[in-house]
């Protein structure tokens, strides 16, 4: 082997073609391939060596001009040849005997063997790999099975590859918002790739699909950071605002048939239930709703009169367990598994179908109502003087929101303001226990006509808030207080007292608000009754949104047997198995609601990049300030950058780089 050789070699699993620039050293020999690269080449990689007419010193596009003429002619002499009449005559011979490459050319060619035949005979046994292998220096036969499975198996790869070709048509196409529609033909590969492209928009790099649908879609020139949720919404199955966690938890959004039938059978029951003798008749004494103005579900409502030194509160749950009895299933299933309704800025995930929900078990204005009410006797410092449940019939007097009833306080209306201070008394009794009433902000969002996004502050701090949730937490305490003192299973809730210890302030800023939150535990569930610091109280069940949350309406029925009966509803397994049951899709459930508000939120700001923001300092470390948006309530984090170090507490502006409103990253200058 000389310098100016054309050399055959192996490439993978095939023959290439390379020019000897010069001579041998050390084992090797300097090429120049036909693709246009220059290597070194092991002597013993090399199969075939022929004398080229160059010489060594030729120019380079004289070389390569050479090499793939040599290639295309080496090809098509190869082409000539008849691998499967060759296969089928050294089939006679038997499968398992080794052919050396020699053999195999003599019986190709009939006259004696050359290098280039030797060369080409090498090259078609290569590429009829269906019907030979080579095992080292020699081939072997395959037998007809393995030829007919090879064939299959290449006929399905073949078909394979037309239908992902197709499909990368296809896609192209969606991409281009020309056509959506797969062609016949191919329809069945491209929903499966469809139902792939959709699971790895849904989960990301959790699904298992992921890397296989990115290369599909890299060649789309998308710019979006995701692209298969992208083009889940050029296929037009999603929009720019889907919700992902709706598809993954699988939640229910519809009733079924069945569920509907079985919805409109228990309604039926409220007029039995309103000729039921033995409910107490609370509707002469006037009651009223406070909600928000879009609340649909009114599971709530409330009475106040004046007694010999205190007052009596009527607390008035709807009662669904009076509708919602347990006997038929089908319902009974259906909301045990939602476990809790949903409410997103953009959709409501109902627990219950509306016409019971909205209507039939609805504290509506006007309406006799089924309730179990909790009426509770208060000395005029707010202690509970005494307290009892019953099943009783109402008739709510009127329906207010929030700010109505704010402003019939600060106008003096004189139940109102009654109310107002009884409520204060209460949230005051609870703080001289240990409860924690600290004013952290929060942001609703809200979603209006035309897809305009607006925040609107949660003002827990008015009299109207601090009546309703006082209520709703003495009412619970009563309830928690009766089935512990009688055994009864329930679920209980806790948490525990913040550490270190929350010093009391006259008043609370961001920063105050935010090293305090801290020191705050998660809250916890269990059969047995808990001390529950946040709220002051030594034991806490949840039972008043029986509409809205199935364990509340477990609770209701089981107070309820307990009055009547004497006995347990609910044995302490049952009520175990009820709690594992619907704690994840409770927990599915308050994700999603943080989420979902924190994407609109996100969206919200995506709007206004660009401009400049007020901002507080919440918390400083040697690199980096926490800090939160005045507007929206959003902490992020900044590096220092060059200016003066701020303290915490102080007010600062920042210029809004960057939103992604699907991944809720936010990006803001240092403060400027």
């Amino acid at each position: 082997m000389v310098a100016a050789n054309v050399v055959e070699y192996i490439e993978g699993k095939d023959l290439a073609l390379a020019f000897v620039l010069s001579g041998e050293s050390k084992g090797k020999f300097p090429v120049l391939t036909s693709g246009g690269r220059k290597e070194t080449l092991a002597t013993k990689k090399i199969l075939f060596s022929f004398p080229s007419p160059l010489t060594a010193t030729a120019g380079r596009e004289e070389v390569l001009e050479h090499l793939q003429r040599s290639e295309r002619q080496r090809n098509e002499a190869m082409a000539e040849l008849d691998t499967v009449e060759l296969w089928e005559l050294v089939l006679e011979e038997g499968e398992e005997r080794d052919w050396s490459l020699d053999e195999l050319a003599a019986l190709l060619f009939s006259e004696q063997i050359s290098e280039l035949q030797r060369s080409l005979t090498y090259r078609a046994l290569s590429e009829a790999r269906t019907y030979f292998w080579r095992k080292g220096d020699a081939f072997r036969i395959r037998n007809r099975v393995q030829v007919e499975e090879a064939q299959l198996r290449a006929q399905t790869e073949a078909k394979r590859e037309i239908e992902r070709a197709a499909f990368k048509e296809w896609l192209q196409s969606v991409w281009n918002r020309k056509s959506v529609e797969p062609p016949e033909e191919h329809r069945a590969f491209i929903l499966e790739w469809i139902g792939r492209i959709r699971d790895a928009a849904l989960l990301g790099e959790r699904s298992s699909h992921h890397g296989h649908v990115q290369r599909f879609l890299k060649d789309l020139d998308s710019k979006s950071k995701d692209p298969s949720f992208e083009f889940m919404i050029r296929l037009g199955e999603w929009n720019e605002d889907q919700n992902l966690e709706l598809l993954v938890n699988e939640t229910p959004i519809e009733f079924s048939q069945e569920v509907l039938d079985a919805a409109e059978t228990a309604s039926l029951l409220l007029e039995a239930g309103l000729e039921d003798s033995t409910r107490e008749d609370f509707t002469g004494w006037a009651c009223y709703s406070i909600d928000d103005p879009d609340t649909t579900e009114i599971d709530d409502a409330l009475a106040l009169r004046e007694i010999p030194g205190g007052y009596e509160l009527a607390i008035h749950i709807a009662d669904a367990a009076g509708v919602l009895t347990g006997d038929d299933l089908v319902l009974e299933e259906d909301m045990k598994e939602r476990a809790t309704s949903v409410y997103l800025p953009d959709l409501k995930v109902r627990m219950l179908p509306e016409n019971l929900s909205d209507n039939v078990l609805s504290l509506l204005a006007e309406r006799e109502r089924l309730a179990f009410s909790f009426l509770v006797s208060l000395d005029e410092q707010g202690n509970v003087v005494s307290s009892r449940m019953a099943s009783t019939k109402i008739r709510v007097a009127g329906r207010y929101n929030y700010d109505e009833v704010d402003a019939l306080v600060a106008g003096g209306d004189p139940y109102w303001v009654a109310f107002g201070g009884l409520a204060e008394k209460l949230m005051a009794r609870r703080e001289s226990k240990g409860a924690l009433n600290l004013p952290f902000p929060r942001m609703e969002v809200k979603l209006e006509p035309g897809g305009v996004i607006r925040l609107v502050p949660d003002e827990r701090e008015s009299v109207a808030q601090t009546i309703v949730s006082e209520a709703m937490i003495l009412a619970n305490r009563v309830a928690a207080e009766y089935t512990a003192d009688h055994g009864l299973p329930a679920i209980y809730r806790g948490q525990k007292a913040p550490e270190p210890p929350i010093e009391e302030r006259s008043e609370w800023l961001p920063h105050h608000l935010f090293e305090a939150r801290k020191g705050f535990s998660r809250s916890s569930q269990g059969l047995e009754p808990l001390a529950h610091s946040g709220l002051g109280l030594d034991r806490y069940i949840q039972a008043t949104s029986p509409i809205r949350r199935y364990r509340d309406l477990i609770h209701q029925r089981q107070i309820q047997h307990h009055l009547k009966h004497g006995t347990v509803r609910y044995s302490p397994a049952e009520m175990e198995e009820i709690m594992t049951f619907t704690s994840g899709p409770v927990s599915a459930a308050e994700k999603m609601e943080r989420n979902r508000r924190a994407y609109f939120l996100h969206k919200y700001l995506f709007r206004q990049r660009g401009n400049t923001l007020e901002a507080v300092i919440l918390a400083t470390s040697p690199e980096r300030y926490v800090l939160q948006l005045c507007e929206s309530l959003r902490e992020v984090e900044v590096p220092h950058g060059s200016g003066p170090m701020k303290a915490p507490g102080d007010k600062v502006k920042v210029k809004l780089l960057s939103v992604y409103p699907r991944d809720k990253v936010i990006k803001v200058s240092s403060p400027l």
